[in-house]
């Protein structure tokens, strides 16, 4: 809310904000490359997702472990039923930007929904 207010105002800040929320901030959709910003580690475990064969049962399904301040964490189920469905080279590619949209666009949707207001 406070960078919506200062572009509204158009005053400027000097803070950082990442590729991804820039292109969320001006409409455009985030791309895989963008979460290398976000996340290096598992930016990585997605490369290697996409430019390698699963031949085998990596036991990776439609769900991401959200670590937490308490206890385990929880997993985010990246879409219905995720938690039934196991990665394929058929269906890598979704599970790789269904991860990349709930880094870049889900858990911050609120903070560019209140900059797009501000503007």
């Amino acid at each position: 809310m406070i960078i919506g207010k200062a572009l509204f105002e158009r005053i400027s800040l000097n803070c950082y904000l990442t590729k991804s929320i820039w292109r969320q901030i001006c409409g455009k959709k985030v791309r895989e490359g963008d979460f290398s910003f976000y996340d290096r580690d598992v930016y990585k475990n997605l490369v290697f997702i996409k430019d390698n064969s699963i031949d085998t049962d990596l036991g990776v399904n439609f769900t991401y472990l959200v670590p937490s301040d308490t206890k385990d964490g929880h997993n985010a189920i990246l879409k219905p039923d995720g938690d039934k469905v196991m990665v394929s080279n058929q269906n890598k590619k979704e599970y790789i930007q269904l991860v990349i949209n709930y880094f870049c666009v889900k858990s911050c949707s609120h903070y560019i929904d209140a900059i797009k207001q501000g503007i």
